[in-house]
């Protein structure tokens, strides 16, 4: 018999194969199906959302009692996985350049040598998600082929970019074409050709501006603003204390955080940005069940969240229902009994029974028009009943600034829409879906149904990377918007790795490695932090260049560490 037998117990077993390592394998852990994951409902009452958290039988592996207990080198696979690719890669022999060690060493060179390589995909951050992309693009080690990038240096600090910058450009030397679609100043200025759109968006935008080497790009162009920034550091607007929020770290480190103003969490990729930002949004929670006077936290972050088929953008908004009510009480729609459910897009709406209120079916796998309804979503019914003009499929039909225009006497939704369009968001039509939309432009709509629908100065609001995406134009803009709420008494806390973002804070927290740890240096407004010698300071002065002599800057108080205090 050639099966392989246990040395302890003298147990003959089936020899493994790659199936049953493979994640979500039917051959794996049974209590979980392979997942590693099991559902656990939420200690917070029936209202918390239902969590998932690691399987007890296999410790999270997904893997069956059988393949959890193999052992190489004497190491189960378990105990590799929870390795990093530093270890993996020593046990290999050193003059072997098998995939598995280039891949490796890939991952070394983009800085994620020390990560678990059993960490899940959602625990990542969005710098080290786009890192382990990019290594895996780069092991792959093909040649005359395209590489089509979006936003390859999306959610990583300008300090971790270098290897992102070094993968580029070796595809190029392998012989490869690569195209982006990028923001970052570094990624723009060692292209070898620029194409710039606009002049504005949607609509407004897709006419050549500029296409050739950067150099040559023309005045007044976004990619010659971009190689010739404007090294001035940005005005913010002097505002009274209005005391402190107790905040605690993920260390569980006291912080005051003044009420009323802008605080930016930054730092290089994996030193926990996003884990501070839910440290903060837990103890806020806690302030709320002691302090009656203590703020309401609203957290915009669309980490992780998928939208569904049909999110639209004037739901993410949260306008879609005033839109409904809107012409529910219309003349027209009132004398021939409708409600606001008529002219939703459910199956008890006046939808179009062909497409569902999609606008587009399936045919030979391709998407189309409805041949019933002409993409206008609902029912001939429906379309009966207009508002100045524009029936509610035209609504869906048009932009954020066409609705704006429309229902400008209509605060509910004016308020909401004038947000948006200062939020840069102006072009995306109502009737989008929302899985076309970025993370960064959904987290935008969800700020502006925040601002328009309730007293910002009720509110703590804490966003996760706010200005991913947006072109260097744009930052400022969004940032004009989280001021004003802070000028209202609203306190906002935002994760970012933009640096005209960090520049435009009140404070930062900036988070930097120190050895296999992570420390946080002391709250500061952002000029104290472009005067370091950390990442973040030596990239602030290269952008906006250094501090002048005659500039007066009144550092923040911050709490002293120890037991957590209630301002």
């Amino acid at each position: 018999d050639a099966r392989p037998r246990c040395v302890a117990c003298g147990i003959d077993v089936d020899a493994l194969e790659s199936e049953d390592l493979r994640p979500s394998s039917t051959r794996g852990c049974t209590g979980c199906r392979g997942t590693g994951l099991r559902e656990a409902r939420g200690r917070g009452g029936r209202d918390e959302l239902d969590e998932r958290e690691a399987c007890a039988a296999c410790h999270g592996t997904g893997l069956s009692p059988q393949a959890a207990e193999a052992r190489w080198l004497g190491r189960s696979v378990r105990g590799w996985l929870e390795s990093g690719a530093a270890a993996l890669r020593a046990a290999l022999p050193a003059d072997e350049p098998t995939p598995l060690a280039r891949g490796l060493e890939r991952l070394a060179e983009h800085g994620l040598w020390e990560l678990p390589l059993g960490r899940r995909a959602i625990a990542l951050s969005t710098g080290e998600v786009t890192r382990a992309r990019l290594a895996a693009v780069a092991s792959a080690e093909l040649t005359s082929a395209l590489y089509v990038f979006d936003e390859p240096t999306a959610g990583l600090h300008p300090a971790d970019r270098g290897p992102v910058l070094a993968t580029l450009r070796r595809l190029v030397e392998q012989g490869n074409g690569v195209v982006c679609v990028e923001h970052a100043e570094d990624v723009v200025a060692i292209a070898d050709v620029v194409v710039e759109l606009g002049p504005g968006r949607g609509d407004e935008g897709g006419h050549l501006l500029a296409a050739g080497p950067p150099s040559t790009c023309p005045s007044g162009t976004l990619t010659h603003a971009l190689l010739h920034p404007l090294r001035a550091w940005p005005k913010r607007p002097a505002r009274a204390g209005r005391g402190t929020i107790a905040t605690e770290g993920p260390d569980g480190a006291a912080l005051a955080v003044p009420r009323g103003s802008v605080l930016v969490v930054t730092g290089t990729s994996g030193t926990g940005k996003s884990r501070w930002l839910d440290a903060v949004a837990r103890s806020v929670v806690a302030a709320l069940a002691t302090d009656r006077d203590a703020p309401t936290l609203v957290r915009l972050d669309e980490r992780g969240s998928v939208p569904t088929a049909r999110s639209l953008v004037a739901t993410r908004l949260d306008v879609f229902t005033e839109l409904r009510g809107l012409f529910a009480h219309l003349p027209s729609a009132r004398a021939a009994g409708l409600d606001a459910t008529a002219f939703g897009l459910t199956a008890r709406g006046l939808r179009c029974v062909a497409c569902e209120g999609r606008g587009e079916v399936v045919l030979d796998a391709r998407r189309r028009v409805c041949p019933r309804c002409h993409g206008a979503r609902y029912e001939p019914e429906a379309l009966l009943h207009r508002y100045r003009g524009a029936t509610i499929s035209d609504v869906l039909a048009g932009s954020i600034d066409d609705a704006a225009a429309l229902f400008d006497a209509v605060p509910p939704l004016a308020r909401r829409l004038s947000v948006a369009r200062r939020l840069g968001l102006g072009h995306l039509r109502l009737g989008r879906g929302l899985t076309s939309v970025s993370s960064g432009e959904r987290t935008r709509l969800a700020l502006a149904s925040a601002v328009g629908k309730s007293a910002a100065a009720a509110h703590v609001l804490v966003l996760d990377e706010p200005s991913r995406g947006l072109s260097a134009r744009d930052v400022p803009a969004l940032y004009t918007v989280l001021h004003e709420l802070a000028d209202a008494g609203a306190t906002v806390l935002a994760s970012e790795v933009t640096l005209r973002a960090i520049a435009s804070a009140d404070l930062v927290l900036e988070l930097v490695r120190d050895g296999a740890s992570v420390a946080a240096l002391p709250l500061a407004p952002p000029e104290l932090v472009g005067q370091r010698d950390t990442p973040t300071g030596r990239a602030l002065r290269a952008l906006l260049g250094p501090l002048a002599e005659d500039t007066e800057v009144t550092p923040a108080v911050v709490a002293p560490r120890g037991r957590r205090r209630h301002a």
